[in-house]
């Protein structure tokens, strides 16, 4: 745990993961297994979706993502 200067408790640490395409979130994935076992971080898993249908096929087998930016929605893809 970390104590943040002026705070009395330790709090966690967090870490954002951002990733849009298939390929990333592959190489992602090693990287919030350790932050999920780990008791002194939060892993915040955010994905952009560059390439929805094949990030959806992934994630079908994973947590669901915390934040979804959606960017397919705006640019296409």
């Amino acid at each position: 745990m970390f104590v943040r200067k002026g705070l009395k408790r330790p709090t966690l640490l967090k870490v954002l993961l951002i990733f849009g395409t298939r390929p990333e979130a592959i190489e992602m994935a090693p990287v919030a297994k350790a932050i999920e076992k780990s008791p002194d971080l939060k892993g915040i898993v955010c994905v952009a979706a560059q390439h929805r249908e094949m990030l959806d096929q992934l994630l079908k087998f994973s947590e669901k993502p915390d934040i979804d930016l959606n960017l397919t929605r705006f640019f296409g893809a």
